[in-house]
């Protein structure tokens, strides 16, 4: 296989992949080091170079400007975080049944007393097993698509944060008396972060009005569809813990539109999970 063009957005490369396609070229599309790459077999490497040059001459006067958003590239990590969120759950139960309940749940009236770590503690709590697959399923899919554009460590901390974030806000929002638990949040929070991403990403490529909007319609959507059903679901939770990840997934990605080094992503991600025990620590010791 030859390799043609890179780029680090997909969107671009994706444009050329359909020049090429049109020319009767097979190509494909693999992750690169610094985004994505274009690749031919060897034999219609010269072919697919003409073909891509007469492109770019024809659209000389209106170019298309590449995604400031590059991506990490296929990792694991959102199912390694749905197998530690049914772990906790098994543990949970296993070893402190009601206690562990009462400790580390999202208690609104205690939140506000000061007791912060409820925030994080309870994204790992469930009530049931249906509850439980339910938001460890989601977790694989939603979890696994923040990393595979931020990195396993960044996306770790930001599903994290978007939980906790969104939790905070539903018990300024309740104030006492409510108690949830759930890792729920925090799956719409990877929603809004995709969104979030989404969303600069486009407007990134030009794209303005209801086709930059797009990605914030689809999270919407998904919350619509995932987030408001059953008698025992907390609506506001997810909510919040969508518009907190649309927001930290737009100041994230300005601020960073290039996944974090992959030497630093192990330590980032061992730090998220350090917190989480942190706040286990506190949650037990209060």
């Amino acid at each position: 296989m030859t390799t043609l063009r890179s780029a680090p957005g997909r969107a671009l490369i994706e444009q050329w992949a359909l020049v090429l396609s049109s020319q009767g070229i097979d190509c494909a599309i693999r992750p690169g080091t610094d985004g994505w790459i274009l690749v031919v077999d060897s034999g219609d490497g010269e072919l697919g170079a003409n073909a891509l040059d007469a492109y770019d001459r024809e659209n000389a006067e209106r170019p298309v400007k590449p995604g400031r958003v590059a991506e990490y590239g296929p990792t694991w990590s959102g199912v390694g975080m749905a197998l530690l969120i049914v772990a906790f759950h098994f543990a949970a139960v296993r070893f402190g049944s009601g206690e562990v309940f009462r400790d580390g749940s999202a208690s609104a009236e205690l939140i506000l007393r000061g007791e912060w770590w409820r925030t994080v503690t309870a994204l790992t709590l469930h009530a049931d097993m249906p509850h439980l697959l339910a938001n460890a399923l989601s977790c694989a899919l939603f979890a696994t698509g923040v990393c595979r554009s931020v990195g396993p460590g960044a996306g770790a901390w930001l599903i994290l944060l978007s939980g906790a974030l969104g939790n905070a806000l539903t018990a300024f929002a309740h104030g006492a008396d409510h108690v949830s638990v759930g890792a729920s949040t925090a799956v719409f929070g990877a929603v809004g972060l995709l969104a979030g991403r989404g969303l600069v990403s486009r407007r990134s490529l030009g794209l303005r009005g209801r086709r930059a909007l797009a990605p914030i319609a689809a999270g919407l959507a998904l919350l619509a569809m995932l987030g408001t059903g059953g008698a025992r679901t907390d609506i506001l939770a997810h909510v919040f813990g969508l518009a907190s990840g649309t927001v930290l997934g737009v100041i994230y990605t300005v601020l960073c539109p290039k996944p974090a080094r992959r030497s630093l992503q192990l330590p980032l991600l061992a730090g998220a999970f350090a917190a989480l025990l942190l706040c286990w620590r506190l949650a037990l010791r209060s």
